[in-house]
């Protein structure tokens, strides 16, 4: 499922598209295409050159979305995301922007098992209907459960949500097949609105749309910060 999965994502770009430049701020890696789009992804210590990414063809530098080095791959993640994320585009789409619960709107948690992979704090509280939640962490904090254990719990898993840096690390496809049995959701500002990720078992894609993309730019190269406050949330799926 990995290389599909990826391979669809890369082959949806565009061929003529080239990248303007991409940097990691503290907390964001944020790409600029040639012709305006804007993208960003999270951002992750490791050995990204982030100069090799300027000026080249924007399927080529999708390609570093495969790199095993995180902040490599984000930086990938992040030109992908300038072209999937856009606002032209996601409303030719029909896509409708959606507010803070919009990974579980219209959806009816009562009597259900939902795991989510990554602690998000505000997501946990608006999954708080459920029966069970049951949330997974590398480094849990009180309460989560140890990601060792989502090989046993997932599959008895309802509903799954699982945070975009799932792309990232490249753990994506292997909790999806954990998962095969759930609805999956994709959530969080590094998820790619790409209507082709739809038909490897995941439900609804929950992404961000940057509104003010040249404020983000400056914000995130200065200071970091939170995206939300230069962006709408989107939801793609049902």
């Amino acid at each position: 499922m990995k290389a599909k999965l990826y391979e669809a994502l890369i082959n949806g770009l565009p061929e003529d598209a080239t990248v303007q430049e991409v940097f990691g701020g503290p907390a964001w890696t944020a790409a600029r295409l040639s012709g305006g789009g804007v993208g960003m992804a999270a951002h992750f210590a490791g050995a990204c050159d982030f100069a090799a990414f300027s000026d080249i063809k924007l399927r080529n530098a999708a390609k570093f979305v495969l790199s095993t080095d995180q902040e490599t791959a984000g930086a990938g993640m992040a030109v992908i995301n300038a072209y999937y994320n856009s606002p032209a585009r996601l409303n030719a789409l029909g896509a409708q922007a959606s507010g803070e619960k919009i990974c579980t709107d219209g959806l009816d948690l009562s009597g259900k098992t939902v795991g989510m992979i990554g602690h998000m704090r505000r997501t946990a509280a608006a999954l708080s209907a459920a029966e069970r939640l049951w949330i997974f962490e590398l480094d849990p904090q009180e309460g989560d459960l140890p990601a060792s254990e989502e090989d046993k719990r997932i599959p008895e898993c309802d509903i799954v949500v699982i945070t975009g840096t799932a792309l990232i690390n490249h753990t994506l496809p292997g909790l999806l097949s954990l998962a095969e049995n759930a609805d999956v959701i994709l959530l969080g500002p590094t998820v790619p609105l790409c209507p082709e990720l739809l038909n490897f078992g995941i439900r609804r894609l929950a992404g961000l749309v940057l509104a003010r993309p040249d404020d983000f730019f400056h914000r995130n190269r200065d200071t970091g910060g939170s995206p939300m406050s230069f962006g709408e949330s989107f939801l793609l799926g049902k």
